[in-house]
């Protein structure tokens, strides 16, 4: 009966700290690349892809805000990629989806 009670115990905290864990989201497009691969195609004037990856998205999730307010109202594209220049050469390991995530949240945060 003991050993049946120590499993369960063992069995729950594995479940709460999975539980706990962020999801992981899967990116189609630039999202899954890193951030150092956005240095690099920065570098190469070759972004344009990423580019328009990291417009479209973030003005996705500003479309579908549940709050309303517009955070890309007085925001241009030069601003965003200059923010992700920024934090991807500090972070070149991070996934770049992450970097895109961190910028859109530090915007909803100035919008208020």
């Amino acid at each position: 009966m003991r050993l049946i009670a120590i499993v369960l115990l063992l069995l729950f905290g594995v479940s709460a700290e999975t539980s706990a864990q962020p999801h992981n989201y899967i990116y189609i497009g630039f999202g899954g690349d890193s951030c150092g691969k956005w240095i690099e195609a920065r570098a190469r004037g070759q972004s344009v892809g990423m580019q328009y990856w990291v417009l479209g998205y973030i003005s996705g999730v500003n479309t579908f805000r549940a709050e309303g307010n517009d955070f890309l109202k007085e925001v241009d594209a030069a601003a965003t990629f200059g923010w992700l220049d920024n934090y991807c050469r500090s972070q070149p390991l991070d996934p770049f989806a992450v970097a895109v995530n961190k910028l859109t949240a530090e915007l909803k945060i100035r919008a208020h």
